[in-house]
């Protein structure tokens, strides 16, 4: 991503109609890496496809954000719908929302690139990253299943977060290509906040284990937002998507 003309070959090559623009590094990375990441990136994936594209061709991208552009202050009024304020507090989130402040700036240019804004709350599901809270408790559980430990480490478990299942995620995303309007943010979230702690008793359970469980206090992050639940009116409005898979599936 921050190799422009490696990106700029890979454009002419595949003559993209749609970019699902995924790709990044998350708040676990160095954080001058994740912002450069970000949005170099970002800037640079851009340029491509505008001066990469034939004659009259039009792209649409999605590009990913995140809950994390909203930090406290957007997190103050729930459930939050994409009108609130961002005033992210992180690296990852200023760096999410700086990308999705170029994308509402560059609305309507006819420049032959149409782009929209998915900004995804947690996601869930198979193959979820271990830095992350609910991967790092599986793959805890994994071990102890294995008999290699007895003792699993977590930090506050008190915070409720609003949940969704990775695939249904995919699938507010294709919606969104098809049915999004450019230049528009859109939430993709549940709409039902849940605590750490009722889900790691639900990992427990499916892993069909009983270990030891110690809250660390090294592993509470500051500056963590206690309570988040978005809404997704909008995105049901546009596109018709609501939520099909339920929590237990995903942690199990």
């Amino acid at each position: 991503l921050r190799d422009l003309a490696a990106i700029r070959d890979v454009v002419q090559i595949a003559q993209p109609q749609v970019v699902f623009h995924l790709a990044g590094l998350n708040a676990a990375q160095p954080p001058r890496e994740v912002a450069e990441t970000i949005v170099r990136g970002f800037e640079h994936l851009c340029r491509a496809l505008r001066e990469g594209r034939r004659a009259g061709a039009q792209v649409s991208m999605l590009v990913i954000g995140s809950a994390a552009e909203l930090g406290p202050l957007g997190a103050q009024t729930l459930p939050v719908d994409e009108r609130a304020r961002c005033a992210p507090k992180t690296v990852y989130g200023h760096a999410k929302w700086e990308v999705t402040r170029r994308v509402l700036a560059a609305a309507g240019r006819g420049d032959g690139l149409e782009i929209r804004v998915a900004r995804p709350f947690n996601l869930v599901g198979p193959g979820l990253d271990g830095t992350l809270a609910l991967g790092h408790f599986a793959d805890q559980l994994t071990a102890i299943c294995r008999g290699e430990c007895d003792l699993l480490r977590c930090g506050n478990l008190d915070c409720t977060r609003d949940y969704l299942d990775v695939r249904d995620a995919v699938d507010a995303y294709v919606r969104l290509i098809e049915l999004g309007r450019p230049g528009e943010v859109y939430h993709v979230c549940r709409g039902e906040s849940h605590s750490l702690e009722t889900l790691l008793r639900a990992l427990i359970r499916a892993a069909g284990t009983s270990p030891r469980v110690l809250v660390d206090p090294q592993l509470r992050r500051a500056g963590d937002i206690r309570h988040l639940v978005g809404s997704h009116d909008k995105l049901t409005r546009a596109t018709g998507w609501v939520p099909q898979i339920s929590l237990e599936q995903s942690l199990a």
